[in-house]
């Protein structure tokens, strides 16, 4: 799907400090919308957080590599039922294929099927990431982003078995 190389390796607590400074770049977390907390800066959250996903073994949660850098991640987790993917990339890694190239390469990794995604309605380029992976709109609605601190719209997106 993508030319561009990305592996992709269980996340690790090692590689969380990348991830915190990512979450520290205000135009991701804005763009996001639907985050762990309001305050990224709050690290004890944040390492809280992760130690329970790392922890949950009904989530997969990977790095994305390029080269040796991590330069974001990809989780797969049930939300009421569902299995859902969710990712974020680091601000300098934005427009350079590396999510739509990692969705693909975990695609080809986790093969359940339906397998959902959202995103807000103002976030074109996530749309784009996961449209061409395959997942198309099925719902839109008004939710509340902790990121915002106020409501948005937001799309559901589905990828259905082949």
């Amino acid at each position: 799907m993508s030319d561009i190389e990305v592996r992709l390796i269980p996340v690790e607590r090692a590689h969380l400090e990348v991830l915190f400074e990512h979450e520290q770049e205000r135009a991701g977390h804005d763009m996001a919308a639907f985050t762990r907390t309001r305050d990224p800066r709050d690290r004890v959250s944040f390492f809280r957080h992760w130690d329970d996903i790392l922890g949950n073994p009904d989530v997969t949660a990977r790095a994305v590599c390029a080269g040796d850098d991590v330069v974001g991640y990809l989780v797969r987790f049930v939300r009421m039922g569902d299995p859902e993917l969710a990712y974020r990339l680091g601000r300098a890694h934005w427009g350079r294929g590396f999510a739509t190239a990692a969705v693909a390469a975990f695609l080809g990794e986790w093969t359940e099927r339906p397998l959902f995604a959202r995103v807000a309605a103002d976030n074109p380029a996530s749309r784009r990431v996961l449209e061409k992976n395959g997942f198309v709109v099925f719902a839109h609605e008004r939710t509340y982003a902790e990121a915002r601190a106020d409501e948005i719209d937001e799309l559901l997106l589905r990828l259905d078995p082949a």
